[in-house]
């Protein structure tokens, strides 16, 4: 269910990716660092995994990362996709064409909210971000990197597309 606040409605982003760990929570986490910086408080980001589990932990090199930018992911609790997810979601950004078949297959109803995040972000070439899980710290930091840049383009859109809200 969407947010009131300041008589706008505030539009959700949902990040998914595998288990919840990496990469929805990077996503997550610079989306909210924007949402800080910028003030655009009529966004609320949520993550989740199409495979998560609450006993799956963030990799510290994600928690090292994140915490250099002043966000901290330390306390996050791996979260499963879930109907109530997707139905308070207005976008659902994926990371890669898994992620949306496993959505496509649960929540057909939501199929038109379902994008992957190099998409959404306009991306038309290689549009799916990999999993760095058991990479080198250095594969880390270039999906980090990735995924940064295109939160801020979704971001753009976003605050474009919904300047006060739904």
């Amino acid at each position: 269910m969407p947010t009131t606040r300041h008589n706008t409605v505030a539009v959700t982003v949902l990040y998914v990716c595998t288990g919840n760990t990496c990469r929805s929570v990077l996503a997550e986490g610079y989306t909210k660092r924007l949402i800080m910086d910028e003030g655009f408080k009529r966004l609320t980001a949520l993550s989740c995994g199409t495979a998560a589990s609450v006993s799956y932990t963030v990799p510290g090199v994600v928690v090292r990362m994140l915490a250099k930018e002043d966000i901290d992911v330390s306390m996050h609790v791996s979260t499963p996709v879930s109907r109530e997810l997707i139905d308070a979601s207005d976008i659902i950004l994926v990371m890669d064409n898994s992620h949306k078949e496993a959505l496509l297959y649960r929540f057909l109803d939501a199929r038109k909210k379902i994008h992957l995040l190099k998409e959404y972000a306009g991306e038309k070439e290689n549009r799916e971000i990999p999993d760095p899980i058991g990479q080198p710290e250095n594969v880390y930091q270039e999906r980090a990197e990735e995924i940064k840049k295109y939160v801020r383009i979704a971001f753009e859109i976003i605050r474009k597309d919904y300047p006060n809200g739904k």
